[in-house]
């Protein structure tokens, strides 16, 4: 038997272990102890920032704030946020520093004013670097953090002996301090086989400093993935026999049950095998043997009906033959031969009516397979054009739901600043503002001009943007390929669509 190794403050360890139902041993890495069971909040508090569902449960006087704005890190603070009547949760799944950026981005420096309500260790103090970049933000401590020297007893045993599978890491805390822990203990080689679940990269990141089986990001991680990702190792093979497999079987159980049968089975006396029949019985017999009697007869004149239509029809029969006879023994009659009507011409198909059609699909309604298939009946094996290409219009209403491209640009703060932050916090910043591809390629399309694809090509792009372009680039080599077609057979010349 394996066993989960749960890292967590001795309650979340408890909460947790009512939920799994495999083998767990516990060794809480961190212990917490509140310091503070009311606050009151600065004045002029207009966000408040939250990076541990713990804060929730903690404070006492949690209700009176329900009506502030709260920014959380992680699904579980966002839960226990709506759990506590919060009306307004801004969720960032990645970090407190992906918090940051979205403050920076969205909310106006001069009317803003956050506080953050945590533990005493933080990995970014979201406050002071707020407060570096212009912000108003405090930072209001309720509890502190105290971190083990080493794991349980029972769980250095437990990891001496190789028999744990499994450790979920839910903060970057726990698993720096697991870190250190192993680093210094005689059962680090035993890592090579147990599975870490970080939920989030910047935990993997951590993680990744020591040798792991294997190290897994989990977002939601959560009881049930545990379960999920726990393996029981002897499990029975869970392979079906074949079919023909489970027949036999079936057939030589079914023999065996018929021999046992017949041997034990008590042979029954000629007395037991004789029905009582009563005269009721014998009655009955006798009118179902008139029955049958009737039936037969019946039958037999039946039969004498088809006998008779037989030899009728073979005598019918006989006489058409016979006047068959008569009729090619008579003089044939010679007709005078019919003028041959002549024959009318073969049609040309113009192979040029194909790629005008399918260029009037391409440039003003939508595509047909049809027209793309009687195209390529004209073109050589190695210049066949695709069926999924589409049309300028339908381009045209994909681009219309694709979101906006952005790029990411300087802050608007004094270079200090700035730079200030940067060093102190080791943070960066980000902050978009909306290209004027998307326009552009609105445009050139509507032109059936594809120059706008050069710009598009050189930057990075999101999936469904990457997908987008791709079809363009298939829609204009098809264009260019139906010009060309057309411009050999015509004395007009158009030019290749760029």
């Amino acid at each position: 038997m394996t066993y989960v190794l749960l890292t967590r403050p001795e309650e979340d360890c408890q909460e947790l272990k009512t939920k799994l139902i495999v083998p767990t041993i516990s060794s809480p890495l961190l212990k917490v102890t509140q310091k503070v069971k009311r606050i009151t909040l600065p004045e002029g508090v207009t966000d408040l920032i939250a990076t541990s569902a713990r804060v929730f449960e903690m404070i006492t006087n949690i209700k009176s704030m329900v009506a502030t704005p709260v920014w959380c890190v992680g699904e579980a603070t966002a839960a226990a946020a709506k759990a506590a009547g919060f009306n307004t949760i801004f969720q960032v799944n990645r970090s407190a520093q992906e918090i940051l950026e979205r403050i920076v981005n969205e909310c106006p420096k001069e009317s803003s004013h956050f506080a953050h309500i945590g533990g005493s260790v933080v990995h970014v103090d979201l406050a002071e670097a707020l407060v570096k970049l212009g912000f108003k933000a405090d930072r209001i401590i309720i509890y502190e953090t105290e971190a083990a020297q080493s794991l349980s007893p029972e769980a250095e045993t437990i990891m001496q002996a190789g028999l744990v599978q499994q450790i979920p890491f839910f903060s970057l805390r726990t698993a720096e301090v697991f870190i250190d822990i192993a680093k210094k203990s005689e059962w680090a080689d035993k890592l090579g086989r147990v599975t870490a679940l970080a939920h989030s990269e910047a935990i993997a990141r951590s993680l990744r400093q020591i040798s792991w089986k294997e190290v897994i990001v989990v977002p939601d991680l959560s009881a049930q993935r545990i379960v999920d990702y726990y393996k029981r190792p002897g499990d029975p093979s869970m392979k079906q026999i074949p079919f023909i497999g489970q027949l036999l079987a079936t057939a030589a159980v079914a023999a065996i049950i018929s021999m046992l049968t017949v041997s034990l089975w008590p042979v029954p006396s000629p007395q037991d095998l004789l029905p009582s029949v009563t005269s009721n019985d014998l009655q009955a017999l006798t009118e179902e043997v008139a029955s049958v009697k009737e039936k037969i007869k019946s039958t037999s004149e039946i039969e004498e009906k088809i006998q008779y239509l037989t030899e009728t029809m073979a005598q019918l029969q006989k006489e058409i033959a016979d006047q068959k006879t008569e009729k090619s023994e008579a003089p044939p009659i010679i007709e005078a031969p019919k003028p041959a009507e002549p024959s009318a011409p073969p049609i040309v198909k113009d192979s040029m009516d194909s790629f005008r059609n399918l260029q009037q699909e391409l440039t003003t309604g939508s595509v047909r397979a049809s027209t793309v298939i009687e195209v390529n009946k004209h073109l050589p094996a190695d210049q066949q054009l695709p069926r999924s290409v589409i049309s300028i219009r339908d381009l045209l209403d994909q681009l219309q739901v694709l979101p906006e491209l952005k790029r990411e640009i300087n802050l608007e703060v004094e270079n200090s600043l700035w730079q200030k932050a940067i060093n102190s916090m080791g943070l960066k910043v980000r902050k978009t503002e909306p290209t004027p591809l998307k326009d552009q390629a609105i445009n050139g399309l509507k032109r059936l001009d594809f120059s706008f694809l050069e710009a598009l090509d050189a930057v990075p792009l999101p999936g469904d943007w990457a997908l987008w372009v791709k079809e363009c680039h298939q829609t204009k080599n098809v264009l260019n390929v139906v010009s060309t077609h057309l411009n050999q057979n015509s004395s007009t010349t158009a030019g290749d669509y760029k």
